[in-house]
Order: C-alpha cells, then sequence, then structure tokens
C-alpha cells in the first residue's frame, strides 16, 4: 500500500474532510452462484450459464446468457441472489421484493412495505425481515407472512438458520433474543445486553457467544456470555475479552486480567500469562481450528486449543523483525517475512502434529509489497524495485509475471488471473492487460482492463475503456467466455477522497488517497493537465472548531491524534489552528517509517509534533494510544481530543480518552462510500440516533459512536475490492467472506 498525492483544480474550501469523484467504473456486485447475505451453508455451485447481478446507477441489472435486464425498477438498498441463481429478492424504496428469475415470465412481487433490513436462508424459499416500527415477520416468497418478534432493533445484526424456525436479533435495548418460531415464539434466550455488544452464532444458532462492553466506575469492562444446547445452558466470563470466537465448536480464545485462555463447552484452560492489546495487532489466528500463532521475540508460540508449542529458530542476528504473516485456514501452514543484521527473507512453517517446525526460507524478501498464501498453499508474492510502479509476481520462489498488478490476483483450478502493466513512452499511456497465467505459461485476454472478477475458469467479467486522458469516463462491462468477449453494459463509481490542502488564490485542493482498489490506483498514473470527469465537494459538515470564536480556541488545550493516512484530514485543521495563532499538540501515528506520511508539513504548523511507529522504525515505538498516556502522565492536560484514522485505532482512543475524561472527536470517513446520503453505506449510530457521516459528519462525539458496529458494516463494504484476494486465498475452496456468495453465513 501506498499514498499519492495530486493537485486537483476545484473551488476554494475551508476545513472540510471529503469530496467525491466519479471515476469510470462501472460497479458490478456480482452475487454469482451462492447468493449474497444468505444463512444457511451450502457449497460452491457452478452453474451451466453465467448469470450474475451488477448495479449501474443504484438500480439493479442481469445479464444471462447474452441478455443483460433490468431487474428493479428503483433504487436499490440491498439485494441477494440465491445459490442456485434463480431468485433474486431486495429492497427499493423501503420495499421488499422478489423475484423468479427461471420463470422469464414473472415480474418482481412486493412481498412488504416499510422494511428495513432482511434476511433469507441458501435457497431463498424462507424470508425474515424487519418492519420501520420493529416488528419481525417470517414469510416465503408466495406472499405468506407471520409475526415473529418485535421491539427489534433497526440493525443488519439479524440471523436465522437454514429452515428460518431460528431467529436471533437485537431489541431497541440491545436484548438479544433467540426466538424458536416452530416452537410457538418461544423465547429460548432473553439476557438483557445494556451497552455495546457483538455476538457470533453458529450456522444453525445451536451456539451464540456474546461480548459485551460496558462501564463501572468509568473504567471499561467486558463480559462474556455463552448459550448452548439451544439456549439452555449459559455461561459467563465476567471482564474478559473475545480474542477469537468459534462458534460452530462452541470454542473461544479470551483474555481475562491480562491472561490468556481457551474455552470449549463451558470449560476454560488458561494458556498464557501478562496477554495484552498489544498482541491484538500480532496475533494470528486460523479461520476453520481454534489454532492461535503469537510472535515471542525470534520465534512465535503456537496455540493449539489448550496446548502450547514455543518455536524458536535462528538467523543469525542479534534482533529478529517479523513483518508480514499469515496462516492457512486449517492451522497447519505459516507464511512469514523475517529480517535480522540483513538477513531478511520469506519462510514458511509446517504447524500440523509431529512436524519438525523448522522454518524454511522460500525467497529473500527485499521490497516485498504483499504476501499470501492460495487455498492449496502455495505462497504468492511480489516485489518491486524501489520507487518503481512495476512489480513481479512470484509463487512459491518462482518468477511467474513481470510488471503486474499484485494487489489483484485470483487463483483458482490451478491458474493465476493478474492485470499486466505495459509502460510506453511519454506520449503513450499504460496498457493494462488481464492475463491468465497457467503452469507458467501466460495467456493475454484484453486490454485496457481496470477491474475484473473471475466467475469461474471459463467466464470472467471485465470493465475496460477507461482512458487516463478522458477523464476516467465510461468504463464499459465485458464477459469473456469461451474465448470470446461479449460487450454487456458501462456506467461510473462515486469514489469518496481526503483533501489534505488548498491553495486559494491557484483555486487548487491537495487530496491525499491510498491505494485500495482500481479506481486508486488508475489515479496513481495522473499526469499534469488529466483530470477527472466530476468532482464534487466539500461535502458533509465543517469542523465545529469553524464556528467558535477565535479567541475562546486559544484558550483551550486541543490535541490531535492521527493514524495512518488519517494524517491527511488533519493537518488542514492544524495548519487552520496554526494561521490564528493556536499551537495545538499532534500525535502522527504509522505501521512503519515508510507509511508516514505529511511529517515535514505537520513539524511546521504543530505546536508539539510527537511521532510514533508500530514497528518502532521511527519515532517513539508503540501505539498512539501509548503516546496519549505518556503525555497525561508528564503533567498535560486537554479541553478536547480529535482522532483520525483507522477505525479501530480511533475505538481505542476513544476508549482511553472516555476513561481520562477528555472529550474526543473522530472523523468517521472511512466508512463513506457515496457521499451523498443515497447508498446508505455510511450509516452509523451516535448515542441513541442514526446517523450519516457523509451528510451529518463526517465528526461526530467519539464516545457515543458505535465503532463496533461501524467497523462491522466497513468489512461488509470492502467486498468489492477483496473478493479477487479471497478467491486467491482461499481458491476454489471459496466459501464466503465476500458478503455476496453466502458461504460464509
Amino acid at each position: 500500500m501506498k499514498s499519492s498525492e495530486k493537485r486537483i483544480k476545484t473551488l476554494p474550501i475551508i476545513i472540510t474532510l471529503s469530496v467525491i469523484a466519479v471515476a469510470a467504473v462501472a460497479i458490478i456486485l456480482l452475487l454469482f452462484t451462492n447468493g449474497g447475505d444468505t444463512a444457511g451453508s451450502s457449497g460452491y455451485i457452478m452453474p451451466a450459464k453465467p448469470r450474475f447481478i451488477y448495479s449501474k446507477n443504484n438500480v439493479l441489472y442481469m445479464y444471462d446468457d447474452g441478455t443483460s435486464e433490468r431487474m428493479s425498477e428503483d433504487i436499490c438498498d440491498k439485494y441477494t441472489l440465491t445459490t442456485d441463481s434463480n431468485r433474486l429478492i431486495y429492497i427499493s424504496k423501503g420495499d421488499l421484493w422478489y423475484r423468479d428469475i427461471e420463470n422469464k415470465d414473472d415480474k418482481p412481487h412486493k412481498i412488504a412495505t416499510d422494511v428495513t433490513a432482511y434476511n433469507v436462508n441458501s435457497d431463498g424459499s424462507k424470508i425474515v425481515y424487519i418492519k420501520e416500527n420493529g416488528d419481525i415477520f417470517k414469510g416465503t416468497t408466495d406472499g405468506k407472512t407471520e409475526k415473529v418478534g418485535e421491539n427489534c432493533s433497526d440493525s443488519d445484526e439479524l440471523f436465522i438458520n437454514d429452515s428460518a424456525d431460528r431467529i436471533g436479533y437485537f431489541t431497541n435495548d440491545r436484548s438479544f433474543i433467540l426466538a424458536d418460531v416452530s416452537q410457538g415464539n418461544e423465547i429460548i434466550v432473553n439476557e438483557l445486553i445494556s451497552g455495546d455488544s457483538t455476538v457470533s452464532c453458529s450456522d444453525n444458532l445451536s451456539v451464540i457467544i456474546i461480548e459485551k462492553f460496558y462501564y463501572i466506575d468509568s473504567e471499561p469492562a467486558n463480559n462474556i456470555y455463552i448459550y448452548s444446547d439451544n439456549g439452555k445452558t449459559k455461561n459467563v466470563i465476567e471482564n474478559a475479552e473475545i480474542v477469537r470466537a468459534y462458534p460452530e465448536k462452541n470454542s473461544m480464545y479470551y483474555t481475562k486480567d491480562g491472561t490468556l485462555y481457551y474455552y470449549e463447552k463451558g470449560e476454560s484452560t488458561k494458556i498464557q500469562d501478562n496477554y495484552s492489546y498489544e498482541y491484538y495487532s500480532f496475533e494470528l489466528c486460523a479461520t476453520d481450528v481454534p489454532v492461535m500463532v503469537i510472535p515471542e521475540g525470534s520465534g512465535f508460540f503456537v496455540v493449539k486449543k489448550d496446548k502450547t508449542e514455543k518455536i524458536k529458530f535462528n538467523l543469525n542476528a542479534s534482533c529478529v523483525l517479523i513483518t508480514m504473516r499469515e496462516i492457512s485456514a486449517d492451522g497447519n501452514t505459516l507464511i512469514f517475512t523475517a529480517s535480522g543484521d540483513g538477513d531478511s527473507k520469506i519462510y514458511r512453517l509446517d504447524l500440523s502434529d509431529g512436524s519438525d517446525k523448522t522454518p524454511v526460507a522460500i525467497d529473500d524478501d527485499t521490497n516485498v509489497t504483499r504476501i499470501t498464501l492460495t487455498g492449496d498453499k502455495k505462497v504468492v508474492y511480489s516485489k518491486t524495485e524501489y520507487g518503481s510502479p512495476m512489480r513481479n509476481i512470484y509463487v512459491d520462489g518462482k518468477l511467474i509475471s513481470e510488471n503486474a498488478d499484485s494487489d489483484n490476483i485470483t487463483y483458482l483450478d490451478g491458474s493465476f488471473y493478474y492485470i499486466k502493466n505495459t509502460y510506453g513512452t511519454d506520449e503513450e499511456e499504460p496498457t493494462s492487460i488481464l492475463t491468465i497465467n497457467q503452469d507458467g505459461k501466460e495467456t493475454a485476454i484484453k486490454d485496457d482492463v481496470s477491474r475484473y472478477c473471475v466467475l469461474d475458469k471459463d467466464n470472467i467479467t471485465m470493465i475496460c475503456g477507461m482512458k487516463h486522458k478522458d477523464g476516467f469516463r465510461g468504463g464499459t462491462l465485458y464477459l469473456y467466455k469461451d474465448g470470446k468477449i461479449v460487450k454487456i453494459d458501462e456506467e461510473g463509481e462515486r469514489i469518496p477522497l481526503t483533501i489534505c490542502d488548498y491553495d486559494r488564490e491557484a483555486g487548487t485542493i491537495t487530496i491525499v488517497f491510498q491505494v485500495v482498489g482500481a479506481s486508486t490506483q488508475r489515479m496513481t498514473g495522473l499526469e499534469v493537465g488529466d483530470s477527472f470527469r466530476d468532482f464534487v465537494g466539500p461535502l458533509g459538515c465543517a469542523s465545529e472548531f469553524c464556528s467558535e470564536e477565535i479567541e475562546d480556541l486559544k484558550k483551550k488545550k486541543i490535541l490531535f491524534v492521527a493514524g495512518g493516512v488519517g494524517a491527511a484530514p488533519v493537518y488542514p485543521q492544524v495548519k487552520w489552528m496554526h494561521e490564528n495563532g493556536i499551537d495545538v499538540d499532534v500525535i502522527v501515528g504509522s505501521k512503519t517509517k515508510d507509511m508516514l506520511i505529511l511529517e515535514k508539513e505537520m513539524e511546521a504548523v504543530a505546536g508539539n509534533l510527537y511521532v510514533t511507529t508500530d514497528d518502532g522504525s521511527y519515532g517513539r515505538s508503540g501505539m498512539v494510544t501509548t503516546v496519549i498516556e505518556d503525555l497525561v502522565k508528564d503533567g498535560n492536560t486537554y479541553d478536547v481530543c480529535v482522532a483520525i484514522g483507522p477505525m479501530i485505532m480511533m475505538k481505542f482512543v476513544c476508549l482511553l480518552t472516555k476513561k481520562l475524561e477528555i472529550p474526543t472527536i473522530v472523523s468517521m470517513n472511512p466508512i463513506m462510500v457515496d457521499g451523498t446520503g443515497m447508498c446508505g453505506a455510511c450509516r452509523l449510530t451516535v448515542g441513541d440516533e442514526v446517523k450519516f457521516a457523509c451528510v451529518d459528519g463526517p465528526e461526530f462525539d467519539g464516545h457515543l459512536v458505535d465503532f463496533d458496529q461501524a467497523m462491522k458494516r466497513q468489512q461488509m463494504y470492502k467486498t468489492e475490492e477483496g473478493r479477487a484476494m479471497l478467491k486467491l486465498q482461499e481458491g476454489d475452496t471459496h466459501h464466503g467472506g465476500c458478503g455476496h456468495c453466502g458461504g460464509d453465513k
């Protein structure tokens, strides 16, 4: 990942945080095969013909065997394609609709009005939905419905099993209800969970694990509630926090009083003392089995349920730094990069029972930019020369492609799919060629590809035709099938960008962005004179500091905390303070020295600047919260704190500042998508109210924000860019995580 800075002409601005650009990328929300947002588990289904759903101007369209058809009349907020690709369920303007795709003559059927959320089983035959008044109904596609609950919070946390005879939901007072509909709506779990809470459920809802967060005398505390045997058995672990829950196995790792424990079916076993938040950024947990790996000095602790094993390896170095790392879903393979005294390599470690636990070097990891495991345990990584846009892709130490986009690789049935970049002269634009690599042989599919999705080995969707000098105009949707390419549709997407600086006289602003997907990757190729098709902003509300009297602000002691790219929206506020004679303290945190941005600019306008890195490679060592604690211990008192950065960083800053009784403002722009309040992606709960970051914020009282809910929503909207990486990691065993295919439910 990297940050890029461009100057684009637009209207003068004051202290604002976000704008929206329209890039020519069709939003292909592929709900192919397994339906999105489903509760039932199902296998990966390969249909006989390509059928997928895509969105154009937030209206649903379906491509089906050579024909593209409009599926919804109006804008859709949520939609599901079932596992057999035969049924479509969606919400449009508050109405819940159903359509039988197999029946060509069938028209959309309205199931209910005033619907805020829903969930369906794997084949779409059972639908559970929530109405605006909080009533919950269970229905079928033939229109039969029955009321099964009430007083439900307007939440996406609605759980059902595949038969829909068990339903889990939160009430408005944050009680969690597990209703057994088959037994006359008998409530079998009704535990008051006041305050913030998170819940994990097994597929059949036989095991429910809830973590409740609350305060006791201004001190943060957590309780864990475990319900099993269909709610008949309840276990409570007080003052504890979940590290990783495995509801299907009725097990989890958790911490209590600084000690790590393993829980399974009512029994807890102590694993490790002195286990704290610092480990949370470094521990790895397998997804399918309760296996955990914890870095420890020049080695690891490997935890398998209640058994631990210390693995130490010798790099002939005085100090060993472990950086990138990943564990397989079955917990048997660990890959990582380690360096010490100039010795830096990629290692594979066999964690299976009976192995000799000796790390095997795969390659020197000089300038490695990404490393991951495929479903069949291939180690895929990329290398680049410093300052060069060109990246080379390696698999298990073997070079497979030069000048390829390593951020978007798909692995399926032994083949790799990626985009190769060919750089010409200054007058020529780079070409982006979608390429298939099978057994080391590369086959070019199509050029000028900015985004793609592999439906199966014979069907690939692509968005093409986005020339840089055309200002990101009209991307066109294509399908590659059986060696032929078919044009489907074209449209553009809106992306939120962060304003970092401005020049009123020149009429320019500076935006800072992080490369996370196709649109931002394209933006890195913009040159002087290039432009966006549309550029809208500023959006949202200006900082409340702008409405305060300058003399009143001068009397306040203000602390700004910036994490990662969050330094970009912090800088203009600090600059404005400086221009008005107000000195403020600024903490800038970054994972590494290389990822630190705007240090010199911030130093020029901050009263005091404190730089910290997670790995200790520059400035102070540790998290931004550690610096806050140190400043307060040194006698500093603050009237207000402004924290902007990754969601998890802002959450823990707020937990700390609430303890320290420092009012805290946070910016919720990380969850913005559309920027106009239409898409609903940035919906969040602040206190007892529902807000939208793009129109009501982006700044809010951090002590009132429900961060756990916001982070869950954030994960939902990462799926568009993350699907290819999920397939790479999981190969043909991919059963979920994308939020659309339903295999993760």
